[in-house]
Order: C-alpha cells, then sequence, then structure tokens
C-alpha cells in the first residue's frame, strides 16, 4: 500500500534547488571537459613519446648539426656516431676510425683502442674532429685531427681523413697531458685548443688556419694549474724522515719483541737447573744487556728522526 505525501510549497522549493544545483554540477563538467581535453591529450601524448625515447648514455660526448639532424661524437673504439632527428630517438650510425690510427701505438703503447674525449668545429664548410689518444694514468699522450666534407653518413663524399698526430706529450719531458682536446675561435678569427688535466693543469695553444698543425711561432698558456708534483727537496726531505722513522720504529718494535722473548727465556732458565750453572748466567747476561741496549739505540734513533 502507497501512501502519498502531501506536495507543500517547502517540498517543491527543495526538489527546485536539488534540480538546479544538478545542472550548475553538470555545466560545469562541461566546461572543464572542453578545456582540460586538449591538455590532457598533448601530455598524454608527452609522456608517450618520453617514454619510448631511449636515453644515449656515453662517455664525454660533443653534439654537432649536419643538416636536420644532429650526430654526437663520444669516447670508445675508434669514436663513436650516433644520430638524431630531434634529440630525443639516437641511433648508432658508426665510428670514424675503423681500426685506430696508424701512429697511436708509438705514442701511446698501452692504448687500448679507446680513443678519448673528441671535440667538433666547423671550418669552411668541413668538419674537423679533434680526439686524443693515451693510457690511463700516464703522459704517454698525443692528440689528432680528423677531417670530413659532411657528417652524414649516407652522402657520396662521406669519408674520414685522419690528419695525423697534432700535438704529444712525453713523460720526464713534459710536465702536461696531451688530452682532452677543445678548440674554440676568437673574435679576431683566431684557433685556440685548450687541452690538458690529470697532471699539472690546463694548456691553450693557438692553432695553424689549417687547424692540423700548431701557429708559429707557438704561443702556450696555462689557464689552470694544479701543482702535481712540487720541487725535489721539500718533498725528499720529509719522505725521507717518514721513510725514515718507518724504518727505526720497525727496527724498535722487532728489539723489544726480541728483548721480552729474551727475558722471558732467562726468567725461565733462572728456574732451571741448566741456568744455574756459570756458563749458562753469562750467556743470559750477554744477550739481556745486548739487546736492551740495541733498543734503547733504536728508541734514540727514532726521537732525534
Amino acid at each position: 500500500m502507497q501512501v502519498k505525501l502531501p506536495v507543500t510549497a517547502e517540498t517543491e522549493s527543495r526538489a527546485t534547488e536539488t534540480a538546479r544545483r544538478r545542472a550548475n554540477r553538470a555545466r560545469r563538467a562541461a566546461y572543464w571537459s572542453r578545456r582540460l581535453k586538449p591538455l590532457a591529450t598533448l601530455l598524454l601524448a608527452g609522456c608517450a613519446s618520453l617514454s619510448l625515447a631511449k636515453p644515449l648514455q656515453v662517455h664525454d660526448p660533443v653534439l654537432a648539426k649536419d643538416g636536420e639532424h644532429y650526430y654526437v661524437f663520444s669516447t670508445g673504439p675508434g669514436i663513436t656516431i650516433y644520430q638524431s632527428a630531434d634529440m630525443l630517438n639516437w641511433r648508432r650510425t658508426g665510428r670514424v676510425f675503423a681500426t685506430e690510427p696508424d701512429w697511436a701505438q708509438q705514442v701511446a703503447p698501452g692504448f687500448d683502442g679507446h680513443l678519448w674525449a673528441p671535440d667538433i668545429i666547423e671550418k669552411d664548410g668541413r668538419f674537423y674532429l679533434f680526439y686524443s689518444v693515451s693510457a690511463f694514468g700516464k703522459n704517454t699522450s698525443g692528440m689528432g685531427v680528423a677531417v670530413n666534407n659532411t657528417l652524414d653518413p649516407t652522402a657520396a663524399d662521406y669519408q674520414w681523413q685522419d690528419l695525423g698526430m697534432l700535438l704529444q706529450s712525453v713523460p720526464n719531458r713534459d710536465n702536461w697531458n696531451a688530452i682532452d682536446p677543445a678548440v674554440i675561435k676568437d673574435q679576431q678569427g683566431r684557433y685556440w685548443m685548450s687541452f690538458g688535466s690529470f697532471w699539472d693543469g690546463l694548456k691553450l695553444v693557438q692553432l695553424d688556419p689549417s687547424l692540423s698543425k700548431l701557429a708559429e711561432p707557438q704561443q702556450w698558456h696555462s689557464i689552470a694549474k694544479r701543482q702535481r708534483y712540487p720541487t725535489l727537496t721539500p718533498v725528499m726531505a720529509p719522505l725521507k724522515r717518514r721513510l725514515s722513522f718507518t724504518k727505526t720504529a720497525t727496527t724498535t718494535c722487532l728489539c723489544l719483541l726480541i728483548n721480552a722473548a729474551v727475558v722471558w727465556t732467562a726468567i725461565t732458565k733462572l728456574w732451571s737447573a741448566a741456568a744455574k750453572t756459570l756458563p749458562g748466567l753469562i750467556w743470559i747476561k750477554t744477550v739481556t744487556v745486548c739487546s736492551m741496549a740495541a733498543a734503547l739505540w733504536c728508541c734514540r734513533v727514532t726521537k732525534t728522526g
């Protein structure tokens, strides 16, 4: 049995207010849907492109552009090359050197085939790629330069030509390291190459307009310096004292250990029948006195050293 409640003015007012609120919510939802839909589409597209793009992980990269494509050169066997149209999606296109420069093993006997820290610059429509040959922890190093008319590997005139070694560092002659070249052009049109690190600092030298050799007369500048080995005397003196101290301290410890062993032996023999004889007592006293004298002498040398 259904009971119908009487409709009053208050009930109609509440129903009208509820309907009005629902209509307002529907209009706001439609408004923001129209506004946010394009933004949501862009966000989804951006997230999709980022998820598809693989990050390029290389060592010592340098970036150049030729035509509609970007190219990254990095440390690796023969200098690895990557190509991209949007700087997000990269693909490997090859290497500059199929094997290694002809002069590499002569300059760096420990060379492992990895060419280091390339730098590239364009001059008169040609691309000059600077690189370094070295072995880790040594300044048996050299820097060379290769040239190409284009960076597009599909071009007919694509061919890297090695112009040879540009600069070399030799152990016991040079207190700098011929690695990590970086080339710039100044306002007067001159080309300069900075290089160095892992030794006593960074150098700057002017290049010939051909970019294949140093300018004459040569102009060298130190742009950053950290003394790797100061003068010999201030280093060797404290080093000698440390070595002497270490040597005498070791000797002292050994003498004290020997002395303790002898004393223990003497105490043991004093309670034995053999130690009660005259030769046994003389041997014990002689060894004990000598070992104590040696220990005292070592302590004196250690203190004065």
